[in-house]
């Protein structure tokens, strides 16, 4: 027997994993010795963490799209901050005169700091009813299923962060103009004319705009490496043709799993007359389509020693004769199976070309002979088999999966144990290849397996449906976060035109003096141009080696494509600097167009 069970315990105080794991090990090999039938010598005990084993698999996405949606939170603070900076800058007269008048700096920082809580309270409200609102909506869009403890309404611990990050937006907001104002000297605030626009640059702006720069290439090169990945993955050869195939589940009593040689014939008995349907080019049953799971099985090479095999268990597919034809799966070696392969026939076998590859390196696998479930006892033994047949490697666990060693049974040849586990608890799943795409054949299926062993059929749906469904959550990760790059590359164009429009504003005058010695308009225009590429320049630098480490951290999301990736590289960067200069290019003719004598008697 196999024997498969999921215990949950509770730890006492002081026990660790490990001190489990070495109980249980200690307990499995006194049962091993006093049941000695009903425990192969490989069946083993492991101790997983229950809360890993349920949120294991959606973790790396979970931090991948919190950590985007945190440089995307960055990057929306920087761009506020540079406003309020620019906003202090203007009202640098306003304070200069408060503090001529008495005003300390703490009362200063008391002023600002209570008008940026009301706007970031205001701010954070907002946010969190949003959040209630499309919460939901995202998840249902999203193919990550959360265990059913996971609360997914905003209660008191997503209050509390949103106070949290109002308080700490509002700190920032406040602390850094008030600091970048202290650089001013007082005399020359009081003295400053409030529509005078003086030469200068603003160091903390311009270290935002090279901050948002870095941050957006971030972004957008994790989008491009998923979206990448993605299309990689979905055109990669599964090794199979899903074009035109529907499939659907059934389940069989218990006459007509009696033993295999019934189920067997049933099985052969709906292929056919699904066959006869008009329409229809190839119909077969199989345990699991590709792209699901399937059980592991032992077995033994004849003529081999335990020490001379890789390992002992490989995928177990029960198929009936029409199954490659249907997914058109190509045998490269031997033979496929017929309908004449059942119980009373010759027991065989076919096995893929990576079972081939890892058991008979350089060898024919043709006329070897092969036992399958010896180590689980008499019951579920099966008979010697013989390898008639190899074909292509199929995606079984997957399209981002590498092909499994797989080893292909005829359903009519299974021990009886196995055609009753299969037939009555797991249910058989079909391929139907359709001639067109345009053949409905939902009614005439439902009739057949109906009028034939008056059973249902349950979960109609194509295979390429199902091949989209086992890449959605890559799709949703994908379409968020280019969601997400998206908003970060214009949030970085819309920052840098802010900072280059307010540099122009206040070099009007040193503009003006330099076409009044002779500067051209394309002089004015290619020194803007300059400054702003030299901003998206250094953001480039800093963006590129924070986006190797990204990308390292995302390599499990990964397919088909390195985490630094060159071409995503340079491609994202360009991008990146194409925006860059075009959201600059606006503010550089504003300054190209200025007026000489205009720009001098702006003092």
């Amino acid at each position: 027997y196999d024997n498969d069970f999921n215990v949950v315990a509770r730890l006492k105080s002081g026990v660790t994993s490990g001190m489990a794991q070495e109980d249980l090990k200690h307990t499995l090999l006194l049962l091993k010795e006093t049941y000695p039938k009903l425990w192969s010598a490989q069946e083993s005990v492991h101790v997983w963490d229950y809360h890993v084993s349920l949120i294991g698999q959606v973790k790396p996405a979970l931090r991948i799209l919190m950590g985007a949606v945190g440089l995307l939170l960055v990057i929306v603070a920087a761009n506020i901050l540079s406003l309020l900076m620019t906003r202090s800058i203007s009202r640098r007269r306003e304070m200069s005169l408060r503090v001529a008048l008495g005003a300390t700096g703490g009362r200063l920082l008391q002023q600002m700091l209570v008008e940026n809580l009301l706007l970031c309270a205001l701010g954070g409200t907002l946010g969190a009813m949003l959040a209630q609102i499309a919460t939901p909506v995202l998840l249902h869009l999203s193919p990550i299923h959360l265990p059913q403890f996971a609360v997914l309404n905003i209660g008191g611990t997503g209050i509390v962060f949103v106070a949290a990050l109002a308080i700490g937006c509002a700190l920032l907001f406040s602390f850094v103009p008030v600091l970048e104002a202290r650089r001013a000297e007082l005399n020359d605030s009081l003295r400053m004319n409030p529509t005078q626009v003086a030469g200068g640059k603003i160091p903390a702006q311009r270290a935002l705009v090279v901050g948002e720069v870095a941050m957006s290439l971030v972004l957008l090169v994790a989008a491009a490496l998923l979206l990448t990945s993605f299309w990689k993955l979905v055109h990669s050869s599964a090794g199979f043709d899903a074009t035109n195939v529907v499939t659907f589940k059934t389940g069989f009593t218990d006459a007509q799993t009696a033993n295999s040689a019934v189920f067997g014939q049933t099985l052969n008995q709906l292929a056919a007359r699904t066959e006869a349907l008009p329409g229809v080019e190839s119909a077969a049953a199989v345990i699991n389509p590709p792209t699901q799971i399937v059980p592991d099985l032992p077995f033994d090479i004849i003529g081999r020693t335990a020490e001379q095999d890789h390992d002992f268990d490989e995928k177990y597919i029960p198929i009936t004769a029409g199954y490659f034809s249907a997914l058109k799966i190509p045998v490269v070696a031997g033979r496929a199976f017929t309908t004449s392969d059942t119980k009373a026939s010759a027991p065989v076998l076919i096995v893929n070309e990576q079972f081939a590859k890892t058991y008979f390196p350089g060898g024919n696998p043709i006329g070897q002979h092969i036992v399958i479930g010896k180590a689980m006892g008499p019951e579920f033994e099966d008979p010697v088999r013989e390898i008639v047949g190899v074909v292509g490697n199929v995606k079984q666990l997957g399209l981002d999966a590498p092909a499994p060693t797989a080893m292909y049974l005829p359903s009519g040849q299974l021990p009886d144990s196995m055609a009753r586990l299969e037939g009555r608890i797991y249910g058989m799943s079909w391929l139907v290849r359709m001639k067109s795409s345009q053949v409905n054949l939902a009614a005439p299926l439902r009739q057949v397996f109906l009028d034939t062993a008056q059973i249902p059929i349950a979960g109609m749906t194509s295979m390429d449906q199902v091949m989209s469904v086992s890449v959605s959550q890559q799709r949703f990760n994908m379409l968020l976060l280019s969601g997400f790059g998206v908003i970060a590359l214009l949030l970085g164009a819309f920052g840098l035109y802010g900072v280059m429009s307010y540099t122009v504003a206040r070099q009007t005058k040193e503009i003006g003096v330099r076409m009044a010695l002779g500067a051209q308009r394309s002089d004015i225009l290619a020194m803007v141009l300059r400054e702003a590429g030299l901003l998206v320049g250094v953001g480039l630098v800093v963006g590129i080696a924070a986006s190797i480490a990204g990308g390292r951290l995302m390599s499990s999301l990964l397919f088909g494509v390195a985490a630094g990736d060159p071409k995503t590289l340079v491609a994202m960067s360009i991008l990146l600097v194409v925006t860059g200069l075009f959201a600059a290019w606006f503010p550089a003719r504003r300054a190209a167009s200025t007026e000489p004598m205009e720009a001098l008697r702006s003092e």
